[in-house]
């Protein structure tokens, strides 16, 4: 599968935590170069703001941006240094004589949001720099990266817009929820990762089991000698599909079914069995 720039003139602001949050993800597809190409953030547009994206080709995530709105889909490749700059500065520790303060740093430090063009993409603070009435018109952002002209892309360092040829959307029809579910933290889960890394070698960790009252095993393909549990949790009353998630997977089915239909039609005119 090929990609190419899309080097239309375009402006979206979206908020930077959402940067910070799809993270591990958007680090995860800048590590497998053959596995998504396209990629890994993208922003669609939508009647309330704008669809944000993110995905490895494993993993999948969406967040609706009310604030944001983009005229038509783009994909981007963000550099490791955008995505970090998006994360929230952490206070200063003082310590005095007999204790120790968190001293937050100032809004024009604190990353807020993140404006996406054709051309580079720039990290927005949440307050303009006491500065800014001199620099002007040159205006204050706290990392900015340029694309590059020659089309080529370096997946770690550049920022490159594209044209999406892949739609991740369309898992949204084939995901079936099931009769049970398990209700975890995520940085639980997390808590084994180094596990995996270090004696799993190429297996997958199997997470089994869970209620209110029994604990969440954790096996480690291909490592008989590994065995693990997650203390049982209160099942979240969170199983409803959100309204934009449920509109958009109505949406994607409607439009399946409709190419569905307009493909047999061929095959009938054509003879085709």
């Amino acid at each position: 599968m090929s990609t190419s720039a899309d080097n239309r003139p375009f402006v979206a602001i979206i908020q930077s935590r959402i940067i910070h949050a799809f993270g591990p993800i958007l680090l995860s597809a800048a590590k497998e170069v053959f596995r998504w190409k396209d990629g890994a953030f993208m922003v669609f547009p939508h009647p309330e703001g704008a669809l944000c994206v993110a995905t490895d080709g494993q993993t999948l995530a969406m967040m609706l941006d009310r604030e944001a709105a983009v005229a038509s889909p783009r994909a981007f490749h963000l550099p490791e240094a955008l995505i970090k700059a998006c994360a929230p500065r952490a206070p200063i520790s003082s310590i005095y004589a007999d204790e120790q303060a968190d001293l937050p740093l100032p809004e024009w430090s604190q990353p807020a949001a993140l404006q996406l063009t054709h051309a580079c993409a720039s990290v927005l603070p949440a307050m303009h720099h006491p500065k800014d009435a001199e620099w002007k018109p040159r205006g204050f952002h706290l990392l900015g990266r340029m694309g590059r002209e020659d089309g080529g892309v370096q997946r770690v360092t550049d920022y490159q817009v594209f044209t999406p040829t892949k739609d991740p959307r369309v898992i949204l029809p084939t995901i079936v929820p099931g009769a049970t579910r398990l209700s975890m933290d995520p940085a639980l889960v997390s808590n084994f990762s180094l596990i995996k890394e270090v004696f799993g070698e190429t297996g997958c960790m199997t997470f089994t089991g869970g209620t209110d009252h029994s604990p969440i095993m954790v096996l480690l393909e291909r490592c008989p000698d590994f065995f693990g549990a997650i203390s049982p949790m209160r099942l979240s009353q969170e199983t409803e599909w959100p309204e934009f998630a449920k509109a958009l997977r109505d949406e994607v089915s409607a439009e399946r079914a409709k190419s569905a239909d307009a493909e047999r039609r061929t095959e009938v005119a054509e003879g085709r069995p």
